[in-house]
């Protein structure tokens, strides 16, 4: 069966959620850089290997869907018969050309995941493009090697979700980014002002938009520069401030000023900064509130001192937030793969994945809430 036959049939297994969130901590597949050597060392492949075998399937799914993943391990999870590992494997940015292929042509409810996939085979968009699925067409709008006469051909079909997914593509050409800045629906724009690729002129335009959503959007973009991030310092909304203290960005003297807010959430914000002063980590690793030891403990600047204290907290949120963790190091991710909490060993056999493409976050959360309605 073709994937055009197949979805004619609306024989679709995947709940469309599309829960849009503008926040740059959420959440794309990306593979492991030349700068980021750990994610192939032998003993932290051992540990993915061990993990595979865990009896949760939620850790063997992180496994399937981390870069680091070895190919034979990936073969092998293709062919598992759980969809939410079969699934992992789809959207696993390193999974072979080969097996992306068949997954998306011999299980068509996968073409989603392979269509939001970076490492999908070019030669797929043109089925996927004719089969006239939404889903399927909100995946390649928001898929960073999507061919940009498709993106053109996708906005003039003037569909809200497919156009919020063009606004969040990284490879969206500036003068679709400039139209689509210009939407009436504030999702569209905020998606936008969220785009790395956003230059500044459209950026301190949407930093002065009406609605509150498109100017934290612009506030969380990586790329927004540090004089609108002090302007949006002073907007009246406190989340915007939230979001500018988060900015890796963010001016020196703002973040110090923000450094000495005793507020919780002004500290959770603070903490998620990888510039967030070193003696502010090492003092709220301590606080008596999870989610802000939780928040330091994600952080790549953190010493290893901490790290180690952390290991052993009695929250298993904040050992997972360590786990996960791109700086943590290798015996302390052999040592938290052990631990008790399911949640732990998850976030040690996804340390390396990163998801900011909402149409492959949708689909891992839609077959989790298919299997719990069960």
């Amino acid at each position: 069966m073709s994937i055009i036959e197949y979805f004619s049939g609306r024989n679709i297994f995947i709940v469309s959620l599309f829960i849009l969130n503008f926040s740059y901590s959420t959440y794309s597949v990306a593979s492991p850089g030349d700068d980021d050597p750990r994610k192939y060392k032998k003993e932290y492949i051992w540990t993915l290997e061990r993990l595979s075998r865990d009896k949760n399937v939620e850790v063997v799914s992180k496994v399937a869907q981390n870069p680091a993943c070895p190919n034979d391990l990936l073969l092998l999870f293709s062919e598992n018969t759980d969809d939410l590992i079969r699934l992992s494997v789809a959207l696993n940015p390193n999974t072979p050309k080969e097996l992306l292929r068949k997954l998306a042509l011999d299980a068509p409810y996968f073409s989603v995941a392979v269509a939001s996939n970076p490492s999908c085979p070019k030669e797929l968009f043109d089925e996927f493009y004719a089969s006239g699925s939404l889903d399927i067409l909100c995946a390649m709008a928001s898929n960073p090697i999507c061919p940009k006469d498709y993106l053109s051909s996708l906005y003039e079909n003037n569909n809200l979700k497919v156009c919020t997914g063009i606004a969040s593509n990284p490879s969206c050409p500036e003068k679709l980014l400039e139209l689509l800045s210009r939407s009436k629906v504030f999702n569209i724009r905020g998606a936008v002002a969220s785009n790395p690729s956003t230059n500044k002129e459209i950026l301190d335009k949407l930093s002065r938009d009406e609605n509150v959503i498109v100017r934290l959007s612009v506030a969380s973009n990586p790329n927004c520069p540090e004089k609108l991030l002090q302007k949006l310092s002073g907007d009246k909304s406190i989340e915007i401030h939230h979001a500018v203290a988060s900015n890796i960005n963010c001016p020196k003297k703002i973040l110090n000023k923000f450094a000495s807010y005793e507020d919780v959430n002004m500290q959770l914000s603070i903490t998620r900064n990888p510039n967030c002063p070193e003696t502010l980590l090492e003092s709220l690793s301590v606080s008596g509130n999870n989610a802000v030891r939780s928040s330091v403990g994600a952080n790549p600047n953190l010493h290893k001192n901490i790290m180690d204290a952390l290991s052993k907290d009695k929250d298993f949120m904040v050992r997972a937030a360590l786990a996960r963790n791109p700086q943590c190091p290798e015996y302390l991710l052999e040592e938290l793969s052990r631990d008790e909490a399911m949640e732990v060993r998850a976030a040690v056999a996804s340390n390396g994945i990163q998801l900011k493409n909402f149409t492959a976050k949708e689909l891992i959360e839609s077959v989790i809430i298919k299997k719990s309605d069960k």
